[in-house]
């Protein structure tokens, strides 16, 4: 299991439609090399719009889960990040609970 898979899991950045597209992707995409993504295929997948869906994939760039690679044939590319420090999150906040469970 990649580490930020983990991450993900822990972070309440991370809910709803964007975790859903994120265990989706885990088995679409790997860390080494771009990969072509559809948003329509993902949206079909995880059963949810592809405004959402689209709106879930910037999420997940900006908080460090995925990698944005260069556009092809109208498509973005994208590459899992193998790992996602705490300062990378969206807020850079601790998961909740986690003073609690370091104490």
């Amino acid at each position: 299991m990649i580490p930020a898979l983990r991450t993900a899991a822990a972070d309440p950045q991370i809910r709803g439609v964007p975790l859903a597209v994120y265990l989706y992707l885990v088995h679409e995409l790997d860390p080494v090399s771009f990969k072509k993504v559809k948003v329509a295929t993902v949206a079909r997948a995880v059963h949810a719009k592809e405004i959402s869906t689209a709106w879930a994939i910037r999420r997940l760039v900006a908080a460090g889960y995925l990698e944005r690679g260069p556009q092809e044939e109208r498509c973005g590319t994208y590459r899992l990040v193998w790992t996602v420090p705490a300062a990378g999150r969206i807020g850079g906040a601790p998961p909740r609970g986690a003073a609690a469970r370091s104490a």
